[in-house]
Formats: C-alpha cells, structure tokens, sequence
C-alpha cells in the first residue's frame, strides 16, 4: 500500500511538473473583402458596399503567433493585419464633419486597413483520446481605418476607430499520427456606450509534422480565416457604420518545443 501510494504521488508530481510545449508560427494569407461602408454628417449612414468602392482583395496577408499548451489548458497570441484598397464609384453620398461630401455616382479611390491583435485562455472541458474541446475568454485590441478620395472634387471622407474587445473563445483540436486539425472561434456582441461591435473570428487549421526530434517539431499548416466585423460609431459629429467580412485561406510554418 505504502509502495502503491508513493507511485501514484510521484505520478502526480510528474504530471504537476510537466513543461507547457511551446509553438511559435509564421503565415500568409489572402483575404477577400466583402462589405459595405457608409458616413453621414446628417442622419442615418447608407452604405455603399466594397465591391462598388473598388476595394480588391490583399494578396500577402502576414500572421505571427505565439501559442503554449499545458495540462489541458491552451494560451494564444496573435497579430495581423489586412489592408485592401482600388478605385470604384460611391453608390451613396458620403459625408463625414463640415468637409465636402462625396455624392453617389462619383468616381472614388477608396481603401480600408484594419489590424487584430488578440490574447486568449481556453479550458479543455471535453478532452478524448482523438479530440480536445475547450471553452475560455480573450481580450484584443481592433484598429480599422477608412479614407474614401472623390477622383472628380477635392472631396474627401476618412474615419478611424480602435476598439478593446473581449470575446468568448472555442477551441477544438485532434491530433492523428502527424497530421493535426486546429479550430479557434471568438465572438462578441457590445455596445459600447452609443458604439456597437460585433465581432465572429473563425479560424480553420490543418497541419502536418514534417521534423521531429526530441520535443522539437515541425509543423507546415494549410488553413482557412473568417473575419466578421459589424461596427456602428460616431465621428465628428455624424454616424459611421461598417460590415465587413474578410475570409481566404493562409500557409504556414509552425516550429515548437
């Protein structure tokens, strides 16, 4: 009994003791816009949508993340940002503080930029042996910018708003030989006293250990980000409003001990 007691209490130090495994990632991506934008210094914004302003895809999308698995619990940091811009036609009339509004039809060149950085805890609540399920929080910081030009007056209508954020966080993984699928949502709806967000952040992962060696390993990843922002806000007097969605997919390069 003594023996039997000892094993079990050198077991649990063991596992108390264990080292968090650490994995470090680099991506690029590319990412659709779809969406539509409206400002007005007088009323309720009409949007006019991203494809009318011209605003094309970004085609180098880059990520950086930090993330540390230990005993069931997963913590992650991330960073990107995404910036679209083209030239297209306002299908409604723009107008933000006592500048000159741009009036629906006017040839415009257009461009919109945002940056998302997010820290987040997830519990394992469902763990099995092919599968892990976890539920926490997260807490980020989303910068986003506007600045729509008129190609025929001097007319110009440019807003920018940062917004902290903390979110509901879901995490699901599976782990089968070398291959491992990775699924991480937040999500948020606020209102931000007068400002409203609503935030949906997908991101779908498939990777394939390549290199191992002791507890380093290697890790190339195929996979897929969903961006859906829904912003209401105030500037300068008038009302913005903004829905974005940016989705496409990314490859990586993870490398973790």
């Amino acid at each position: 009994l003594r023996l039997s007691g000892l094993a079990l209490l050198l077991a649990f130090t063991a596992s108390s003791c264990a080292l968090p495994r650490i994995r470090a990632s680099a991506r690029l991506g590319q990412l659709d816009l779809d969406g539509s934008f409206g400002a007005s210094s007088a009323g309720s914004a009409i949007q006019s949508s991203s494809s009318a302003l011209g605003l094309d895809k970004d085609d180098a999308v880059p990520e950086a993340r930090v993330d540390l698995d230990w005993l069931g619990v997963h913590v992650g940091l991330s960073q990107f940002g995404s910036r679209h811009e083209g030239r297209g036609t306002a299908q409604t009339t723009l107008s933000l503080g006592s500048g000159p509004s741009i009036t629906a039809g006017t040839p415009v060149d257009s461009k919109i930029e945002v940056e998302l950085t997010t820290a987040r805890v997830t519990w394992d609540v469902i763990p099995t042996r092919f599968a892990d399920i976890g539920i926490g929080f997260g807490v980020g910081y989303y910068d986003y910018e506007v600045d729509v030009r008129s190609l025929a007056t001097t007319a110009r209508v440019r807003s920018d708003e940062s917004f902290p954020i903390a979110f509901l966080a879901l995490r699901a993984a599976s782990q089968i030989g070398p291959f491992e699928a990775i699924g991480n949502v937040g999500a948020l709806d606020v209102d931000l006293g007068g400002d409203e967000l609503s935030y949906y952040d997908v991101d779908l992962s498939l990777g394939y250990r390549f290199f191992k060696k002791l507890k380093a390993q290697g890790q190339v990843t195929l996979g897929y980000r969903m961006l859906m922002t829904d912003l209401k806000y105030s500037d300068r007097g008038g009302e913005v409003e903004a829905d974005l969605e940016f989705s496409g997919p990314y490859i990586g390069l993870t490398f973790s001990i």
